[in-house]
């Protein structure tokens, strides 16, 4: 592969099945009764395995800008998800915490992720699994 066009075709690939993957599993959550985006998913996940982190940590463990994840927060308080408290060593900061509506949700949510998991990546060969994560971990270290 030695031209532009045909690395950006490859970028617009790897974009596209991005896309396409995450928009399936939102149509699972929302086929199952759930109003939730992988955006969502990807926050509660943390939390699940460590309530009561910053924003700060929750941007670097989901790979979120400030802004954006500040926009999904708000949306995850209005849905009863979660709850913002005061940091009582910085009061400029808030510690995210989970509801208890959330952690019911857990189950349920963590199962349909990996039947689409199972679903998405039962197409590829763990060869090609191996190969993908050699290949996006080198481009990891670039951007």
């Amino acid at each position: 592969m030695s031209n532009y066009e045909d690395r950006y075709n490859l970028i617009y690939s790897i974009c596209m099945a991005s896309v396409g993957i995450k928009d399936g599993l939102r149509k699972e959550f929302l086929k199952s009764g759930y109003d939730i985006t992988i955006d969502n998913f990807a926050i509660l996940s943390r939390l699940w395995k460590q309530d009561n982190l910053s924003q700060q940590q929750l941007c670097e463990l989901t790979c979120k800008n400030k802004s954006n994840l500040t926009r999904i927060l708000d949306t995850m308080e209005k849905k009863d998800m979660i709850i913002r408290k005061p940091n009582l060593t910085d009061r400029r900061s808030f510690s995210i915490a989970l509801t208890n509506y959330s952690h019911s949700l857990k189950d349920s949510l963590t199962l349909i992720a990996q039947e689409y998991s199972n679903k998405i990546f039962d197409t590829i060969t763990e060869t090609d699994i191996e190969n993908l994560n050699h290949i996006f971990s080198k481009l990891n270290t670039v951007t």
